[in-house]
């Protein structure tokens, strides 16, 4: 009897071990896209808005801390307001052109670039946020000294870049606004919820997430546990705009939910829930107006 117990309590510790490591091999092993192809995706789904094709862009490379370059462009305006993008995992700064119409129209000066690890920019692994945060730092710097007369500097970012932009917003309180769309607020708990859509048992959760953060920690050197961006957020005052939708099976809408919940009583925190919807592209692609028209309302406000 006992033998059969140490057996199946190492059959369940190498079941865990297994299944650990091959989520963290996936978290920091994402396709890259090649940057071209993103720009062909977006194009062939009219997700390139004309202003964007015609309409100069300054391409700009500025170092990393982590030492390598930072690629992207920025589009220079006649209002004095100033919008930074953050795009999704292993997609590319075209990512977040569908977004950019209504910005273009108003004049405002508009920032892409690549996330690390993405498109044009170094780095081996992407890291949810830990180095991407220090990046937008950079490029936010960047931004502030091409566009010196700009008296609104606002954040933009869609599901990981949702997450980047609200644990950057507790480093720098002279940011305006935060716009996430469905962003995920704690690393851990993501990988908890995809672990439960694979039927992976509740009591090895704890288990299979200490091998993914050691695999982690030992090829990238940060934890998942270091990756929580409500609490981040939870400590700015910046005006937010949250967006997710209730069909999201990639990252869950009660993430966003239980953040609005709090951040409401700390802070001015709008939440658009859109019924059915799922992830981006489509959250926006099919709620095109409705998100604009409450977009702009957010503006407004701010």
């Amino acid at each position: 009897m006992i033998n059969f117990i140490i057996i199946i309590f190492f059959i369940l510790f190498l079941f865990s071990f297994i299944v650990g490591t091959f989520v963290g091999y996936k978290l920091l092993h994402p396709y890259r896209f090649p940057i071209l192809q993103t720009f062909q995706e977006q194009y062939e789904r009219g997700e390139i808005p004309e202003a964007f094709l015609k309409s100069e862009q300054h391409v700009f490379r500025i170092p990393s801390l982590y030492g390598y370059d930072i690629v992207g462009f920025y589009f220079s305006g006649q209002a004095k307001k100033t919008i930074i993008f953050c795009h999704g995992i292993a997609w590319t700064r075209y990512g977040m052109a569908k977004y950019l119409k209504p910005f273009f129209e108003e004049g405002w000066n508009i920032v892409l670039y690549d996330h690390r690890a993405c498109g044009e920019t170094g780095g081996k692994y992407p890291s949810f946020g830990f180095y991407e945060k220090k990046d937008l730092q950079t490029v936010v710097e960047f931004a502030r000294k091409k566009f010196p007369n700009s008296q609104v500097l606002g954040l933009f970012g869609e599901s990981l870049g949702g997450a980047v932009v609200m644990q950057y917003a507790c480093l720098d309180k002279k940011i305006d606004f935060v716009v996430s769309l469905c962003a995920f607020t704690s690393l851990r708990d993501l990988v908890r919820f995809h672990l439960k859509l694979v039927f992976i048992p509740k009591f090895l959760h704890t288990i299979v997430l200490f091998f993914t953060n050691w695999y982690v920690w030992f090829f990238a050197n940060f934890q998942i546990s270091d990756i929580e961006p409500r609490d981040c957020i939870l400590k700015s005052q910046v005006p937010l705009f949250l967006v997710h939708g209730t069909g999201d099976k990639l990252v869950p809408h009660w993430m966003t939910e239980e953040l609005y919940i709090k951040r409401k009583e700390l802070a001015f925190t709008k939440f658009l829930s859109i019924p059915n919807a799922v992830h981006t592209p489509e959250l926006y692609t099919q709620n095109k107006k409705l998100f604009e028209q409450e977009l702009q309302d957010f503006l407004k406000k701010t």
